[in-house]
């Protein structure tokens, strides 16, 4: 499968701004993933990982990992120091092999 992540169409809602970035993953031409990055609350150096879903007949095959690889390029060209998540205990395997270090908050990358 030839897979292609990019940001996805932002457009308004409403007038209002919004420093969400959503980026999708295509395999073959078809959507096969997604994930929303912004900027953490209170830590200016820090971006937040909202979401992160692949199609489930497709997990395990780097569609994931793809995903992060590319939030990590975007939060670097955003000034952000670290990346964090939240995400379900369950997928802890997934964030340690993308670098990422559990803490009492969730899991965070620094870079």
């Amino acid at each position: 499968m030839k897979l292609e992540i990019r940001p996805a169409e932002q457009g308004s809602d409403a007038g209002t701004k919004t420093d969400r970035t959503t980026l999708l993953a295509y395999g073959d031409g078809l959507p096969v993933g997604q994930l929303i990055l912004e900027p953490a609350l209170n830590a200016p150096a820090e971006g937040v990982i909202r979401l992160i879903d692949v199609d489930p007949a497709l997990r395990g095959g780097g569609i994931g990992s793809a995903l992060v690889s590319a939030a990590e390029a975007q939060a670097r060209k955003a000034g952000w120091q670290v990346l964090s998540a939240i995400p379900p205990a369950a997928t802890a395997h997934f964030w340690e092999a993308n670098g990422f270090a559990a803490s009492a908050l969730g899991w965070h990358k620094s870079f």
